[in-house]
């Protein structure tokens, strides 16, 4: 996902980097077709929103997942701790 962002930056950055009237090609699967600077623009603007977006949630997502992981981890570690415990009375 970080890949596919800085890739959308790049290509964002040369963009800015020619002339209004460049001419400019976009793939589209096998297919380079002939496009307006202007759209191209547009559209990798809203691709790189929607990846910032999604590369949060992900993170969001992954902050969440590692604080339960801790949280199991704790109660297991208690729980075994608890079992010793009981074990050498």
């Amino acid at each position: 996902m970080e890949m596919m962002l800085r890739e959308t930056e790049r290509a964002l950055e040369e963009l800015e980097k020619l002339d209004k009237k460049a001419v400019i090609y976009k793939a589209i699967g096998e297919l380079l077709i002939k496009s307006e600077k202007s759209a191209t623009q547009a559209e990798l603007e809203e691709k790189k929103e929607a990846l910032e977006l999604r590369l949060k949630t992900l993170e969001k997502q992954e902050q969440k997942i590692q604080e339960k992981f801790q949280q199991l981890q704790n109660q297991i570690q208690t729980a075994l701790g608890q079992k010793k415990g009981a074990g050498r009375i």
